[in-house]
């Protein structure tokens, strides 16, 4: 009887052992791919401002953003408006965001 409880036991703790290495990769692999969504919502959101200033900023919206790039020794410039531009979209959405289930 007692060879049948140390064969149990010592599954049991083999068990156990294969148990936590498995938790330990899959945890691995989950702050892999948090940091994989973290560098790539970096990467975009630089590649979105570029773009935004290259077409937006010096394109259509250029009569907002000429005095940024020009000294005029005001505190306020026509530029700081993109702050506010920018923003409002933003917290707009914060504040009356709804779940979509509903």
């Amino acid at each position: 009887m007692e060879a049948f409880g140390d064969e149990t036991e010592k599954e049991e703790k083999i068990i156990l052992i294969c148990a936590s290495k498995i938790t330990y990769y899959v945890n691995l692999v989950l702050i892999m791919f948090e940091f994989f969504i973290v560098i790539s919502a970096f990467l975009f959101m630089e590649f979105a401002a570029w773009a935004t200033h290259k077409f937006l900023m010096h394109g259509p919206l250029w009569f907002l953003h000429e005095d940024h790039h020009v000294l005029t020794g005001k505190p306020f410039q026509k530029n700081d408006s993109f702050a506010l531009i920018f923003c409002d979209s933003k917290c707009f959405r914060i504040y009356f965001w709804k779940p979509l289930s509903e």
